[in-house]
């Protein structure tokens, strides 16, 4: 690993210590369960996106971004466990916080002249070529994307459902860049990432109708205990 991926690593883990201090206005966690956070969510998702690259390639000398949206989940519900946090409300903070720490892996991205985007024109023997930006979109997106869900925590009208629809939006998004993305690796007819974004689409999706679902009964079981009780 070299000390660039680290240095990128400390600065993600920094911003996204800055966005959970943020959101701390509208989402109760004690201050040294947010540091602690940080720190295990910077490890999780290393571990996550290595083994997305492992399960994408057969080898572990890169990094695949979706496996921080993909396997996350399951590492924060344990998380959850441990420091004793509701597990949607660790899932809420960490939603924009991954956006952060991709935004910054973007920056790596540039450095290392992975992620690039596909031949838009031109002739490269020429000079005259022109590449879509990729990796800028990307780290644009990311920025964007964190935004919009921290919006949604200010509103309080989606807490639990943050995550979910991260894994919407996001999915929906990568979908249309990884068209113009420079890649190898494709399962037909479509390259890797694009089946990896209807997936996360898929679970967003599907995740958010059953919390709804469960939450509503719970509403009503609450009014009508209430109505008992009157």
């Amino acid at each position: 690993m070299s000390i660039f991926l680290i240095l990128a690593l400390i600065l993600g883990t920094g911003v996204m210590i800055g966005i959970m201090l943020y959101c701390r206005k509208w989402i109760t966690i004690k201050l040294w369960k947010t540091a602690l956070f940080s720190a295990l969510l910077t490890l999780s998702g290393f571990t996550s996106v290595k083994i997305m690259y492992f399960f994408e390639n057969g080898k572990w000398d890169g990094l695949s971004f979706f496996g921080a949206v993909l396997f996350l989940p399951f590492f924060l519900i344990i998380l959850a466990f441990a420091i004793r946090e509701r597990w949607t409300t660790l899932l809420d903070l960490a939603a924009p916080s991954v956006c952060g720490m991709l935004a910054i892996m973007k920056i790596e991205c540039l450095r290392s002249g992975c992620c690039k985007g596909k031949l838009l024109f031109g002739d490269p023997k020429l000079e005259t070529d022109f590449y879509f930006p990729s990796r800028e979109v990307e780290l644009i997106t990311a920025i964007i994307i964190a935004l919009v869900l921290i919006r949604f925590i200010k509103q309080g009208k989606y807490k639990g459902e943050i995550y979910p629809l991260f894994m919407i939006i996001y999915g929906a998004v990568r979908f249309i860049w990884n068209f113009f993305r420079k890649t190898s690796v494709t399962i037909w007819p479509l390259p890797i990432g694009n089946i990896w974004s209807l997936v996360s689409i898929a679970i967003g999706v599907i995740w958010l109708l059953m919390f709804r679902h469960y939450t509503r009964g719970k509403n009503v079981e609450g009014d009508v205990e209430n109505a008992v009780v009157v």
